[in-house]
């Protein structure tokens, strides 16, 4: 039997999920026109031309700053061998009036053009306040990330950039398992009891869907 959590992830997988897949892959259409990358990137503009929701409050300042900066490091950007998602973060993190949900969007938006993704779910405002839900304050308290590994079975089919779009969107139908709920992982990464049947089952349900 599918349980709650299961359907919200199938759910995501065939809307929001794909929503998100078709929103990224337009900054590398613009790769061969890196000034107007890095602008909309810097400003938060996407592919109708609107600034995106998340940095409707960012001062113009600020992502006139971060323009000039991308400017100016794109060609050590562009000549790196190696680049991970942690180097984009850092690279918008130290900028004064720069939050970690703007250096994350800009970083996913940017990392995207050069085939690189975060590896861990990173948390902030509503991918915050759903992992709090599902898996517990405790456990989140102080961290701005987890590790796929620590989350339930059920999400663990989905790349962590889109387990902090799921956490964002369903915070308030996630239910903590520290909680009496229906919403609950039927894995835990510590429990040496559950079988490798039951972990294959549900990521063939998602694989299913994603």
């Amino acid at each position: 039997m599918v349980n709650k959590l299961q359907k919200l992830v199938n759910e995501y997988c065939e809307t929001y999920g794909k929503q998100l897949d078709r929103f990224l892959q337009y900054y590398p259409r613009l790769m061969s026109r890196p000034e107007k990358l890095i602008h909309d990137i810097a400003w938060g503009r996407t592919a109708n031309g609107k600034i995106h929701r998340h940095q409707w409050r960012v001062r113009r300042k600020t992502k006139e700053t971060v323009e000039k900066l991308l400017k100016d490091k794109w060609e050590d950007i562009m000549s790196r061998d190696t680049l991970s998602f942690e180097d984009l973060m850092n690279i918008f993190m130290p900028i004064k009036g720069v939050g970690q949900l703007y250096a994350y969007d800009a970083a996913l938006r940017l990392g995207e053009c050069f085939g690189v993704k975060p590896e861990k779910v990173y948390l902030h405002r509503g991918a915050l306040d759903g992992a709090k839900a599902l898996l517990g304050r405790d456990k989140i308290r102080g961290r701005t990330y987890v590790n796929m590994e620590e989350l339930p079975l059920e999400l663990q089919c989905l790349a962590p950039y889109h387990v902090e779009n799921f956490l964002c969107i369903y915070k308030e139908k996630l239910v903590s398992s520290n909680d009496t709920g229906d919403v609950r992982s039927c894995y835990n990464a510590d429990d040496e009891d559950d079988s490798a049947g039951e972990k294959m089952m549900y990521k063939s349900l998602c694989k299913a869907f994603c």
